[in-house]
């Protein structure tokens, strides 16, 4: 789950619904409202933040100050979404690279 957000541009909406897609069905709705109440629903945005940040920001006071011991679950759906904005920035790097070698 959480990995079809591809390489088109996405829109407030599809951003949150697909950032929401990394929690299990029952935190998605939650998560999607925090990411455009807090303003994140841009991918530049989300590829700047910290896995903590992402944390505290789609969880609220939800969060538990220990979340890999306290809330395993929602820490691992949160180290799964980090980890593909990561790898979505790396893309994004090699393509630029990749284009002004071209150039």
């Amino acid at each position: 789950a959480g990995e079809g957000a591809g390489d088109v541009l996405m829109g407030s909406g599809q951003i949150a619904a697909w950032v929401a897609s990394f929690f299990e069905p029952g935190r998605r709705a939650g998560v999607a409202r925090a990411v455009v109440e807090s303003e994140v629903d841009d991918l530049d945005v989300l590829l700047s933040m910290s896995h903590a940040d992402c944390f505290e920001v789609l969880l609220g006071d939800g969060a538990s100050p220990h979340p890999a011991r306290d809330q395993p679950g929602l820490f691992l759906a949160v180290r799964r979404l980090w980890l593909a904005l990561q790898r979505r920035a790396s893309d994004a790097n090699a393509a630029a690279a990749a284009s002004a070698a071209a150039a």
